[in-house]
């Protein structure tokens, strides 16, 4: 069965897109954020709910344009002063233009809940299910205030029987280069106690006190790289540095999961936090503290991407269900 269709979950409209044994909840209200993914009835990923009435991160949360902290919370790029926020500006921000392709059926509406208007698509493939959401920011509006570029960033989501592809896009439409890390912080469920995760990086970045990288980098040799580990006996909040492809496999209650990462995705955080119901796999084209690492000359570590006036950067991460 392939469909999408609109309904409640924590108290808001969402979309539902099913295919095969998935079920994705994404919400373009909050960030185009994933909110609750299934497989076979069993839980990948969800929001807690602690988290969620904190104002944390949840789900699957887009991280834009600067992901986790940045020192003292300001960068300079090009010799200009700029203001940053945690996990960056978009994760919270409602996405238009959503389109929606499900079983030949494709439809537009400029936000959730509006008229929906029918569309041709041909690009996405017969088995597969999308939604897409675009983020626009032009001068005077409250997000350029915050980061001062004018660029569109779109995503899109499309679910195969046996994976789901998360595409982005930022579109730079300014006359300036645009500076972005961008990241997804997905919460993969572990109620059970019973995830294991190998992930498959060599080097890590040190961290000093602020968890800020100091630019130096460490060779990884603890548990988890080279063989499967119970992710209840890993204590880990690391970004590590150039992993490989497929850069991780998570053995969770709902099966085999692994993660793969297009070209531009640098970096991988992994974050294991002791007796919590979660534990995050996060893919990453940059480093945590990404433009100052950048402006140190320290460009490899930093990741930062930049694209230039009218240029559109794209890449894609791929959760591969492998039962």
């Amino acid at each position: 069965m392939k469909k999408i269709e609109k309904q409640e979950l924590f108290g808001r409209e969402v979309y539902c897109l099913v295919n095969g044994l998935w079920t994705v909840y994404c919400d373009p209200e909050d960030g185009m954020n994933l909110c609750r993914i299934l497989y076979d009835g069993k839980l990948v990923v969800d929001s807690d709910a602690a988290r969620r009435k904190e104002g944390g991160t949840y789900g699957v949360p887009i991280l834009f344009p600067t992901p986790n902290r940045v020192r003292d919370w300001t960068f300079t790029f090009a010799g200009k002063s700029y203001p940053a926020w945690m996990h960056g500006i978009v994760r919270r921000e409602p996405f238009g233009k959503i389109k929606t392709v499900a079983a030949g059926s494709c439809f537009e509406t400029a936000k959730t809940g509006g008229e929906e208007i029918p569309f041709e698509e041909a690009d996405v493939p017969s088995d597969a299910v999308r939604i897409s959401g675009t983020l626009s920011v032009r001068k005077g509006d409250a997000l350029y205030e915050k980061f001062a570029f004018e660029y569109d960033l779109t995503v899109h989501i499309t679910v195969f029987p046996d994976r789901i592809e998360y595409d982005y896009e930022v579109h730079n439409l300014g006359e300036e280069a645009l500076p972005f890390g961008f990241a997804l912080h997905p919460f993969f469920v572990n109620e059970s106690g019973d995830a294991k995760l190998q992930f498959f990086a060599d080097r890590f970045m040190n961290m000093d006190e602020a968890c800020l990288p100091d630019g130096s980098l460490a060779d990884y040799t603890g548990e988890g790289r080279k063989a499967p580990a119970l992710v209840s006996d890993l204590d880990l909040n690391l970004v590590y540095l150039n992993p490989k492809n497929p850069a991780a496999v998570m053995w969770l209650d709902a099966g085999t999961l692994t993660l793969e990462m297009g070209p531009t995705f640098t970096h991988l955080v992994i974050y294991t936090p002791q007796g919590k119901p979660y534990f995050c796999v996060e893919p990453q084209t940059c480093s945590t503290d990404a433009h100052n690492l950048y402006a140190q000359g320290l460009i490899e570590e930093a990741g930062l991407l930049i694209a230039k006036p009218g240029e559109t950067i794209r890449d894609t991460v791929v959760f591969r269900m492998n039962n």
